[in-house]
């Protein structure tokens, strides 16, 4: 006996804020300054890099997350979606006699599988932003932070005009649309039964975006975990 199960899914995306810092290239130090209590501060000698921002307005920081959560403003929208299939291998039955309207009958069933085989993309999409931040940054001159300065100004917002003030950026040369791509990835996996009760299972996970786009880091990894089954107990390392 032989199971395909194949599944797709797309989505409508909405987002209410975005932000990312690419640094491409950068020299600085971290020293204490001289103040009583001693605090530290962080030099840039040269920046290079890139800043995308776009934020709605959530209200204060105590409120903001029940209003992200609770409201949806299309800052950034897009589509995603995710497809896979699982193929089973099930080489027994089991033959039973089952009551079914005051009569027996005699019923096939499939036991558990032999194997299992998986393969899918998940995570596909992307959302565009328009009317919103994006600056690029090129400076030979030294630009100092107090440190207290990141953690006064952590509110996205706060962090962005504070590098606008630091390095003069001016808003004329920005440019207002970008594009965000979501972290898609490749999942593979293969389960195998060698005795009852008993699996082992081969995963692969493989990013397929490349470093230099808009999107969080994918992460690759490989595994192999094996696993104990009894009717109300599962094991696995």
């Amino acid at each position: 006996f032989q199971r395909l199960n194949i599944g797709i899914t797309a989505k409508y995306l909405t987002s209410n804020n975005y932000l990312a810092i690419d640094a491409t290239s950068l020299d600085y130090t971290v020293s204490p300054s001289v103040s009583n209590p001693p605090k530290s501060k962080t030099d840039f000698q040269r920046t290079e890099g890139t800043f995308y921002f776009a934020e709605g307005n959530t209200g204060i920081l105590a409120t903001s997350i029940l209003n992200e959560l609770t409201s949806i403003n299309n800052l950034g929208t897009g589509f995603g979606g995710s497809i896979g299939f699982t193929y089973e291998y099930r080489p027994e039955q089991l033959r039973h006699s089952k009551k079914v309207n005051g009569e027996w009958i005699e019923k096939e069933e499939e036991t558990g599988y032999k194997y299992r085989v998986g393969v899918s993309v998940e995570d596909i999409g992307y959302l565009n932003y328009n009317g919103e931040k994006v600056a690029d940054i090129k400076s030979n001159t030294q630009v100092t932070f107090d440190n207290d300065e990141f953690r006064e100004n952590s509110r996205p917002s706060l962090l962005i005009n504070l590098i606008e003030n630091k390095y003069g950026t001016n808003p004329a040369d920005y440019t207002t649309s970008f594009s965000y791509l979501t972290p898609a990835r490749i999942h593979g996996f293969v389960d195998y039964k060698f005795k009852e009760g008993k699996y082992v299972t081969a995963f692969v996970n493989q990013s397929v975006l490349s470093n230099d786009r808009i999107a969080p880091f994918g992460q690759s990894t490989f595994g192999i975990v094996p696993r104990f089954e009894t009717k109300n107990t599962m094991l696995s390392a």
